[in-house]
């Protein structure tokens, strides 16, 4: 029997390295000015699903990305361990919504044990027809989105969307919000500009304060390391802010050794922070990430294996992975009366300027070390100026 903590640890590196790989896969083909957002739980969970109804080199590709096979040897037991410790759904003062569905067309008859199996995990197979009732499928996907996420998450699917060739839909959403654990005073909040480039300047709402963090400055990496827990410290953010203007070179260096090497450096400091305000909503298809990364055999009547969801001819393929990822960063949070007097008195050499006013990379996490978002602002919400 795997012992527990094991287990965990091995999800967490897994989790940790499949974010990393999808994030810099997104990162690295994204328009020069793009948000970037994602959920690599949601993702993996979804893939998860995947893998348990893959067989042969289907199975292999998804494994070589997500190390399922490296959580427990048993597939069903891995896709249980990576279910139960993926349902964190927040505490009293954050919300974290994650929705996770495979929707099939219904001329596909899925296998009965490969249902139970998702059963037992409180997960489905929804049938839709996709091919006789393309309208009304895709009001049935966006409606269970709407229903899941409390109204956060909408119109998953573009209403005009041309589904009827849909045989298998993968579905994951995430919604985030939190309450940090010292709130951003309201008060405080003001526009001040955020370089995009050195020549282009969007000015936008920021929010300060003055506080004890987890902070660290990589020197040979050039990039400013932050924590920013929240309320009840079950998350965390963690942000990434060059020292200069390089984010592509930030993105180049970013990988699981680094991030493990740059957080292991943080030590308790006072920090005077300027952070945008922000609430991101970005949805994209993944398979086009997938292929890149390696994952390709599951798109192709030739080559997809998906025997255990279904035995159909020619072969059920995966025809659209589609992902929302909404996450709103706002001033609200608890007090910390003693870490705010303690900055206060600190020398001014002491002190810390921490200001993400240009593009960075934040990565929200569990207190067990698994990331739930991965994403970068490059250009907030405001009105532009050219810097001469």
């Amino acid at each position: 029997m795997n012992n527990p903590a094991h287990v965990e640890g091995k999800m967490v590196k897994a989790n940790v390295a499949a974010s990393l790989n999808m994030f810099k896969t997104f990162a690295t083909t994204a328009k020069t000015e793009k948000n970037l957002l994602l959920s690599p739980v949601s993702i993996t969970a979804g893939m998860a699903m995947l893998h348990l109804g893959a067989k042969g080199n289907t199975a292999k590709q998804i494994d070589d990305i997500f190390q399922f096979s490296t959580i427990h040897d048993s597939k069903y037991s891995a896709f249980s361990e990576v279910y139960s410790l993926l349902s964190n759904k927040g505490d009293a003062n954050t919300t974290l919504k994650l929705c996770n569905r495979a929707f099939v067309d219904h001329r596909i008859r899925v296998q009965s044990d490969f249902t139970s199996s998702l059963q037992t995990y409180h997960t489905t197979v929804d049938s839709q027809r996709f091919s006789t009732a393309s309208d009304k499928a895709v009001v049935a996907v966006n409606k269970w989105v709407e229903m899941e996420t409390g109204g956060k998450i909408k119109d998953l699917l573009d209403p005009s969307s041309d589904v009827a060739n849909i045989k298998l839909l993968l579905a994951n959403t995430v919604y985030f919000k939190g309450d940090w654990k010292s709130k951003f005073h309201e008060v405080q909040t003001h526009e001040r500009p955020f370089y995009v480039s050195h020549y282009k300047v969007v000015k936008t709402q920021f929010m300060f304060q003055r506080g004890k963090f987890n902070y660290a400055f990589i020197e040979d990496a050039a990039v400013h390391v932050l924590e920013l827990p929240y309320e009840g410290e079950e998350f965390s953010m963690i942000v990434l802010l060059p020292e200069y203007f390089d984010y592509d070179k930030l993105i180049e260096d970013l990988n699981q050794e680094s991030l493990e090497k740059w957080t292991s450096q943080l030590k308790r400091r006072s920090v005077d922070i300027a952070f945008p305000k922000f609430t991101l909503e970005e949805s994209f298809n993944v398979e086009d990430i997938l292929q890149k990364m390696g994952i390709t055999d599951i798109f192709s009547a030739k080559t997809a294996d998906l025997s255990g969801i279904a035995r159909t001819s020619p072969n059920l393929v995966v025809s659209k992975i589609v992902h929302k990822a909404v996450f709103e960063v706002a001033e609200a949070g608890g007090f910390r009366e003693k870490d705010r007097i303690e900055a206060a008195k600190d020398n001014v050499p002491e002190l810390v300027l921490f200001y993400a006013d240009h593009p960075f990379v934040f990565l929200m996490k569990s207190k067990n070390g698994l990331v739930q978002a991965i994403g970068s602002m490059k250009r907030p919400h405001g009105s532009t100026h050219d810097e001469l």
